[in-house]
């Protein structure tokens, strides 16, 4: 099967098998000048197994996550800058986010490409 992507917040180019963010920031309201996040979709339904991905970071405070479902409620997500951590997962839940755990101290590496895999057994989740 083909994988297909369309971004249904914020700015992406797809290409070539990659996703890149389009750096934006929100212009109205009271988050105006924070920068805008983007979310990409997939036509691709996971329930369980291992998902991996490499993530190529220009800032330090930068995050890239998998969201695990997004829609439902609480929305999971796992990858690099979640959970006020370096890797972590955390829920978004009642337009919150909660901390589900972390790992890691500092900033992310920037300018290399990060190897991340995230594994779902059930209710178990895994992020090397």
């Amino acid at each position: 099967m083909v994988t297909h992507w369309v971004s249904i917040l914020g700015k992406v180019e797809v290409a070539n098998g990659q996703i890149k963010y389009i750096p934006n920031t929100i212009t109205e309201g009271p988050n105006a000048g924070q920068p805008l996040v983007a979310l990409v979709r997939s036509n691709l339904e996971f329930e369980s197994g291992e998902i991996s991905y490499e993530a190529f970071l220009s800032d330090p405070t930068a995050a890239c996550q998998i969201g695990l479902n997004q829609g439902l409620e609480p929305e999971v997500y796992a990858g690099l800058g979640a959970a006020g951590a370096p890797y972590g997962v955390s829920l978004f839940r009642s337009s919150k986010w909660e901390s589900l755990a972390g790992a890691g101290f500092g900033d992310l590496p920037i300018n290399e490409w990060i190897v991340v895999r995230v594994r779902v057994m059930g209710s178990k989740i895994d992020l090397y």
